[in-house]
């Protein structure tokens, strides 16, 4: 059992109805005065995770909606920025893993719009598939520290630059 809150109401789902996180017609409500589960183990995970897919794969499609050529991420050393950040990153793995390979993930007419696209097809041949990702990400995720007050430490900074190229962006 998953209980779901949207707009204010609970809402159960069965396991098998889970897997399809968007639909409408797989839902009842419940009596709101009926006791809340809280959401522990792998409920909360599944839930989760289901958040995280759904921002990354709305990223996705934007940036090829909008045939842009990547992420402009303002890092301010909080909470929001680093989730943000998460999000941009996952949004390319899973179109990479998608696609089976890097190769497979150019050869579609949805990110041939990529100006980066040579220059990691190069890198793919010649130093391999993970040194292209780390490529790809630096090209994609470009990430600009602003700080959230004046008093904002080199420390703050150094961080956020830590966050941004573990995962390969531009810091």
């Amino acid at each position: 059992e998953v209980f779901v809150y949207k707009n204010g109401a609970e809402i159960y789902r069965t396991p098998e109805q889970h897997k399809y996180p968007f639909s409408r017609s797989t839902t009842q409500v419940i009596n709101s005065e009926e006791p809340r589960p809280a959401l522990v183990g792998d409920d909360a995970l599944r839930i989760q995770n289901d958040v995280l897919s759904a921002s990354a794969l709305w990223m996705r499609d934007y940036l090829l909606k909008t045939k842009q050529q990547g992420f402009v991420i303002s890092m301010s050393d909080g909470i929001n920025s680093a989730y943000t950040l998460m999000i941009a990153n996952l949004s390319i793995e899973m179109a990479i893993k998608a696609y089976g390979s890097l190769q497979s993930y150019f050869d579609t007419s949805c990110f041939s719009h990529l100006s980066c696209k040579n220059e990691v097809l190069t890198c793919l041949k010649l130093e391999g598939e993970e040194r292209a990702i780390r490529l790809l990400k630096s090209k994609l995720l470009t990430c600009v520290y602003m700080p959230y007050s004046f008093e904002a430490s080199q420390a703050e900074q150094n961080r956020m630059r830590c966050l941004v190229e573990s995962v390969g962006g531009s810091f």
